[in-house]
């Protein structure tokens, strides 16, 4: 039973990166990069604002997988109390990340129009 709690979770992380994978595939014909690539004719304002927004769309997304981690680890936990707290901080705290990451990004983008335009 340990070792299935050990396997498991790696298990499941190893799906859904591949599922993620898959979905991302240039088959599905998903325009992912929305936030507009980097060319060389970018002045430095846009092309810094760029970087960052791929930077927090990365954290977003970082969040939302430790988002899923944390309630897989409390739907496994079986009635652990250490695991379940544990399974618990994992979600408030990428709660908080993800809640960071939008702000950040509404901020990056508002002040994009306001000094840029």
């Amino acid at each position: 039973m340990k070792m299935l709690k050990k396997v498991l979770p790696v298990m499941m992380i190893v799906g859904l990166v591949l599922g993620l994978g898959f979905m991302a595939s240039p088959a599905l014909a998903i325009d992912i990069p929305t936030v507009g690539g980097i060319s060389s004719d970018d002045d430095v304002p846009q092309l810094i604002v760029k970087v960052i927004q791929w930077i927090l769309i990365i954290l977003g997304s970082l969040a939302l997988l430790f988002l899923i981690i944390g309630g897989l680890r409390y739907v496994i936990s079986m009635g652990d109390e250490n695991a379940i707290a544990g399974a618990k901080k994992t979600i408030i705290y990428a709660i908080v990340g993800l809640g960071i990451a939008l702000v950040s990004y509404v901020i990056l983008a508002w002040l994009n129009n306001a000094i840029l335009s």
